[in-house]
């Protein structure tokens, strides 16, 4: 469920000697601290970052020791488990939610008796009002999502030459897909944008470059198809030129969805040719590497432009075996549905509509109007609420 969780990020190639040596140290340091948080040491920041399966394990190896914790290293446990756990593409529930809605009142200093007496400093801060977000995302609660991330931006210094930019970056990130999945396009496209703005900064130029080529989904339900095209001619020269060659066939397959549909099926050739002879994507089988099937479709209906009418069932009846996916289903159904269009077989046209129809009414890409508008309105409303709340604070410190 979490995009983030697995999104491009400078840690994945750390090697497993790396993360062994982090581990020895803090295990050493477990043996000089009294404190159950204090024994794993500084480095389980990093290793939460590095390998968050190994923080995991040291973190749940002290979890009896929690009400021996002060409070500070409580909110600290809860703040690097959950961490973890979202790293690790734990569903967050409920359960997490609660937590975290007490690491940011503690943070926040909700709690503190002196009102508004922040305890942490803005990483911190940030990473917690994100992964209560991630809880909300996780839970479907899509508004409550949207103004934890956007207040977790808020709260970022970027002034600070400490400030952890790039998960300020994932903040966005996470943002785009949830607005773009609302439907919500401009401010999608508005925080990729700002996603890709805070990788470089943060000196992560492959997230960046993700980032900007995964705008591209913005402008095709935009329905712009110039502007994708563009999009991802870009990011696979952007790739290349870093020295990214395996993540510069990422964009190909929408490439050639929107050639398909410009009726450009020579150029379409060649980039098929090339995905499937230089990607390292497929088998010996030609089948393509779990998760990315839906390029059948794209190839189905290549091939049928082409009117290469049975290479174009094959295709489509290939995406039809991997009904684990509703997607999959709907895309296969729509891409028979043509096919016999074409081909003017009756009852293979109904047959393949109401499946298309049925398909679509369950599919991840239907979203009904009303869900959409609340979620709209309720991410206005959070924005001018969060503006009300700043102008409303300068003015109290200039009675002050």
């Amino acid at each position: 469920m979490s995009n983030e969780r697995r999104h491009i990020t400078p840690t994945h190639r750390i090697g497993r000697h790396i993360a062994a040596v982090a581990i020895t140290l803090i295990l050493l340091m477990a043996c000089h601290n009294p404190s159950p948080l204090g024994r794993l040491g500084g480095a389980i920041d990093s290793l939460v970052n590095a390998r968050p399966d190994s923080a995991l394990t040291l973190l749940n190896s002290i979890a009896r020791d929690t009400a021996k914790m002060s409070r500070r290293d409580l909110m600290r446990y809860y703040l690097l488990r959950t961490n973890a756990e979202n790293k690790c593409d734990t569903v967050l529930t409920a359960r997490h939610a609660a937590l975290m809605r007490r690491v940011c009142d503690y943070y926040d200093g909700k709690s503190s008796p002196l009102w508004g007496d922040k305890r942490g400093v803005s990483n911190q801060r940030m990473l917690a009002h994100y992964l209560l977000g991630r809880c909300y995302s996780d839970m479907g609660e899509a508004p409550a999502a949207l103004r934890e991330y956007t207040h977790a931006t808020e709260i970022a210094d970027t002034t600070d030459k400490h400030c952890d930019f790039i998960l300020l970056s994932n903040i966005y990130y996470q943002d785009a897909r949830l607005l773009l999945y609302q439907m919500i396009l401009p401010d999608a496209l508005r925080c990729y944008h700002q996603a890709e703005h805070f990788a470089y900064r943060g000196r992560d130029t492959l997230r960046a470059i993700s980032c900007y080529e995964h705008s591209s989904e913005v402008y095709y339900m935009m329905d712009e198809p110039d502007s994708i095209l563009a999009v991802c001619k870009q990011s696979i020269s952007l790739y290349r030129h870093h020295g990214f060659q395996r993540e510069s066939y990422n964009p190909i397959p929408l490439l050639i969805k929107v050639l398909t549909d410009k009726g450009e099926t020579k150029t379409v050739g060649d980039y098929l040719e090339e995905y499937e002879e230089k990607s390292g994507l497929f088998n010996s089988n030609g089948d393509i590497e779990p998760g990315r099937e839906m390029y059948y479709y794209m190839k189905g209906e290549y091939l049928l432009s082409c009117r290469r009418y049975s290479e174009a069932e094959q295709q489509f009846r290939k995406l039809f075996s991997h009904n684990d996916d509703n997607n999959n289903v709907e895309a296969a159904s729509k891409g028979l549905f043509h096919l016999y269009q074409q081909l003017q077989i009756a009852d293979s046209i109904a047959k393949y509509a109401q499946l298309y129809c049925n398909a679509n009414d369950s599919s991840f890409s239907h979203i009904y109007t009303g869900e959409m508008v609340r979620a709209k309105a309720m991410y206005d409303y959070g924005r001018l609420e969060s503006v009300a709340n700043a102008k409303s604070l300068e003015a109290a410190r200039n009675k002050n």
